[in-house]
């Protein structure tokens, strides 16, 4: 009486230490690719037939320019590039717990970082830290022509656009060009409407409206005749004969 293994179709014939049955064929050549291409990628699944292959791919795709004295630091460094941990909510991979952690926050809205200074809280350790920044006061950003110091990078970016000229910003209603996002927003403003701004409009709505209305009798000529009964007549053929004074 046949077993249920030996009704399974697709067998390994490769492996010569363990017996391996697989129940679909695509499984088979999943697992066919194990002794074609034995070396797996360190950081991600793909895999290789030699080393020189392998070390080829992991340089120029998960290329990182740290050096270690020891094989043991250098080993512990590159679990840093397996990503292990998987979004439920989005899917993406990420190799440390508390980015993983970090970012299912910004899925769940949950914000673990309280500052102790002002309350505020945060989804993630970097934006709670560079808000600690605005208590501290402490510049370590500076510009390399002025020597001006700042909070973050990102504002000694922008502050070298006053020493280039760049300006990245420019207005679409008036063409005026600014070097930062901050100033380009409030000049934006001024191309807002205002509440006069809106009430005039609302009244030439309203005169525009009455003028179609009464062009649109004009040009339909309905006008009542003495006897109460309607006549329909061209704009182009009005007459005051028609009509008895009142």
């Amino acid at each position: 009486m046949p077993t249920h293994l030996s009704l399974l179709p697709f067998r390994c014939t490769s492996c010569t230490h363990e017996e391996v049955i697989v129940t679909t064929l695509a499984s088979l050549n999943k697992h066919h690719l194990m002794h074609q291409k034995p070396l797996k990628c360190c950081v991600c699944d793909k895999r290789f037939t030699t080393y020189g292959s392998r070390r080829l791919h992991e340089a120029s795709k998960h290329k990182c320019d740290k050096r270690f004295e020891t094989s043991i630091q250098y080993h512990s460094h590159k679990r840093q590039h397996v990503k292990r941990y998987q979004c439920s909510y989005c899917g993406i991979r990420i190799a440390q717990l508390r980015d993983f952690e970090d970012h299912e926050n910004t899925h769940t809205g949950s914000r673990p970082y309280e500052c102790r200074s002002c309350g505020k809280k945060f989804k993630t350790a970097s934006t709670y830290y560079g808000h600690r920044l605005i208590h501290s006061g402490e510049k370590k950003h500076f510009c390399t022509i002025c020597n001006k110091g700042f909070l973050r990078l990102r504002h000694v970016q922008v502050h070298m656009r006053t020493h280039t000229g760049e300006k990245s910003f420019r207005c679409e209603f008036c063409g005026r060009q600014y070097a930062d996002k901050q100033t380009y927003n409030k000049h934006k403003l001024t191309h807002r409407p205002t509440v006069g701004d809106m009430l005039r409009a609302k009244e030439n709505s309203a005169t525009t409206m009455n003028a179609v209305q009464e062009k649109l009798m004009q040009l339909e000529g309905r006008f009542d005749t003495p006897n109460g009964e309607p006549v329909f007549q061209s704009e182009f053929t009005f007459s005051t004969d028609n009509f008895t004074s009142s």
